[in-house]
């Protein structure tokens, strides 16, 4: 039986529960149907420790080596990748994910009988058609059960996803764009993640099933630590998706191989061998030069004193709004204040009218009411109509108090 068209099928629980936290409400970016997890990640104005959640204009905390890392990365990759006709970013975000995610079920894994409804549904075509059944079906089985079901909520709760670096074709996106709107056209070719401790469940169990559905042909990740390429993901006719260094293939190719070959893996999309090293990052073998291309490190530094200097400034503007709005607190306190004065002068001129001396204590708690608390001048007249002119004096002075929430005289006053 055709599955349901995506309106039918729910991507996330709504609502869904949120944390009782004022904080994050207050957050420009604050999304109602997200489900953070402030016990476990860090959510602030423009920084988060959630390797799930993804909002623009907020990235996720990457330490200096890591970010040097990937700036020299990009560098080093600028030129194996132009003789393929791409060209690597690691800030470009890919957008709308929910264009393939929407006909997905929301509960994983998904069974055999639902993977076979999914690729019979004639509406799945014009949204899987760039891959092939095979592919498809093999993705469905073997990763679906991978992504813990929190993660799923999470990942489809998003609508893009941020690779540490990926190649794109040249001709196909905006080269000032930081968010790529999805087609398989704009598919990234390879993506290179570094692993850390926060993103390790999401890159091994989310990303392999997420990159593949978009079309990427290789998806590789890298340990700092142990300077390797620790695991990869390629895209061909008897590997639909697999980690494949089981079966590796490094010198295999025509050309030029580098000497050692330990922790060094062949990319077919960039036709030649990649090696990581965590001080230059990223690199590529030159087969013309029988050496790894590493670019330029003073042209990094200058990047990274560059990106530095925005976030600094950025904290300032941020810092200079604080100010502003402290100011502006103050200023409406203040406002609020002299309103307060104003309108319990106004009683006690009245009051005065009447032969009626107000005692400073009351005078005082009156002023420390809420503005919304202060009798009104009318509600005092009302009380001088119920009076006669022998209880006028008492009977105005014990509303007053009762007003300020000040006690009632032990005896009458004289």
């Amino acid at each position: 039986m055709p599955l349901p068209f995506p309106r039918d099928i729910p991507r996330v629980a709504a609502p869904l529960p949120q944390p009782e936290s004022t904080e994050l409400e207050q957050l420009w970016h604050y999304d109602a149907n997200y489900p953070y997890d402030p016990e476990k990640y860090e959510y602030s104005e423009w920084h988060t420790t959630d390797p799930y959640y993804l909002q623009e204009d907020v990235r996720m905390v990457q330490s200096l080596p890591h970010s040097a890392l990937l700036q020299a990365s990009t560098a080093n990759l600028m030129v194996p990748a132009g003789r393929r006709g791409l060209v690597p970013y690691n800030t470009a975000c890919v957008s709308q994910l929910q264009k393939f995610l929407q006909y997905l079920p929301s509960q994983l894994p998904i069974p055999p009988e639902t993977v076979d409804a999914i690729l019979a549904d004639p509406h799945i075509p014009q949204h899987f058609g760039y891959l092939p059944s095979g592919r498809l079906r093999h993705l469905l089985l073997h990763y679906t059960g991978q992504v813990p079901a929190d993660a799923w909520e999470k990942v489809q709760a998003r609508s893009y996803v941020e690779p540490d670096v990926g190649l794109w074709d040249r001709h196909r996106i905006d080269p000032a764009s930081k968010m790529i709107p999805w087609s398989p056209a704009t598919t990234p070719w390879l993506v290179l993640e570094v692993l850390s401790e926060s993103t390790a469940d999401k890159d091994f169990h989310v990303n392999p099933l997420l990159y593949g559905l978009m079309g990427v042909q290789e998806y590789w990740i890298c340990h700092p630590d142990t300077e390797r390429i620790t695991h990869v993901w390629k895209q061909s006719p008897a590997s639909p998706w697999d980690n494949i260094l089981a079966h590796r293939t490094a010198g295999t190719e025509q050309g030029v191989a580098p000497e050692d070959t330990d922790g060094v893996e062949y990319s077919q999309v960039l036709n030649t061998w990649i090696n990581l090293d965590v001080s230059a990052g990223f690199q590529c073998w030159d087969r013309q030069g029988n050496a790894w291309i590493t670019g330029d490190p003073d042209i990094l530094q200058e990047q990274l004193a560059a990106k530095d200097t925005q976030l600094t400034a950025k904290d300032t503007q941020l810092a200079a709004k604080d100010t502003q709005l402290a100011a502006k607190d103050t200023q409406l306190a203040e406002q609020s204040q002299t309103y307060k004065q104003l309108q319990v002068q106004s009683l006690l001129d009245i009051a005065a009218e009447w032969t009626v001396a107000v005692p400073d204590e009351v005078v005082q708690a009156l002023l420390e009411l809420p503005q919304a608390s202060i009798p009104t001048t009318s509600s005092l007249r009302d009380v001088k109509d119920r009076c006669t002119e022998n209880n006028l004096h008492d009977n105005v002075l014990a509303y007053l108090r009762e007003r300020a929430g000040l006690p009632p005289f032990s005896c009458p006053p004289q």
